[in-house]
């Protein structure tokens, strides 16, 4: 795959930094410090077409060369469909690992990504002239190299400081735009983009995100709470017992 030219892929130093040592917009990313014991995210949807809910688990880990976060999605059903792993310099946030679950009877078969481009986040001041280039590819089946190949590429920019009203209380914010493209490469190449805005809450991360796809229609989901895994558990182990 060729990244355009002129989109930056940031992030050239590396190696171990404390939290305090973050650039300054790291504080609008999320909260790395607090997270060593790890906090849910829950997203609902509030898009014209209701979507179900999902939930991310966040947890920070500082290892012997490097600052982590960790990050795993579950879907409505409580089962985890992603898992990420990030590593957290002065200059930003780096993906280094991308896996995918696909549920099958009695396991989940984790597909492993190829990361090519691993811009997620940049803590320098906001310039809305710099882009961030996250790519990652994969096969749809590992272990045939007939299947199909697809590239996932999201260009993220910074648009403008913004205000977002989180449980009635306006929070200090910024609004990002991204451009998705997915391509599957099978016999030819099929090419789907979409557009999103994300906005992110100082010291919380991600509070709102929508997508609108070619064809015009769109998803939105904003934060509706943090809590615990243990919240999250016995939110499925109650919803398991009322099925």
């Amino acid at each position: 795959m060729n990244l355009p030219s002129g989109y930056t892929a940031l992030f050239l130093a590396l190696g171990l930094v404390s939290c305090s040592k973050l650039g300054p917009n790291a504080d609008f990313y999320y909260p790395v410090d607090t997270l060593a014991d790890g906090i849910v995210y829950a997203y609902e949807s509030v898009g014209p077409l209701p979507q179900p809910p999902h939930y991310w688990f966040y947890r920070s880990v500082e290892t012997p060369d490097s600052l982590v976060l960790t990050s795993t999605y579950y879907s409505v059903d409580f089962e985890p469909r992603q898992f990420v792993n990030e590593r957290i310099v002065e200059t930003g946030s780096l993906m280094r690992d991308l896996r995918l679950y696909t549920p099958t009877e009695g396991a989940s078969d984790a597909v492993i990504a190829n990361v090519l481009a691993p811009a997620l986040f940049s803590f320098e001041e906001p310039d809305p002239e710099r882009i961030l280039v996250n790519a990652v590819s994969f096969r749809q089946n590992p272990n045939q190299d007939s299947s199909a190949l697809y590239t996932l590429t999201r260009n993220r920019q910074f648009v403008q400081d913004t205000m977002f009203n989180l449980s009635g209380k306006p929070i200090p914010s910024q609004l990002w735009s991204v451009r998705e493209l997915t391509e599957q490469d099978s016999l030819g190449v099929l090419a789907l983009e979409s557009r999103a805005i994300e906005i992110y809450a100082q010291g919380i991360g991600m509070v709102y995100r929508e997508r609108i796809f070619s064809d015009g229609s769109q998803e939105a989901y904003r934060l509706s709470g943090r809590f615990s895994m243990d919240s999250l558990t016995a939110l499925r182990d109650g919803q398991r017992h009322f099925d």
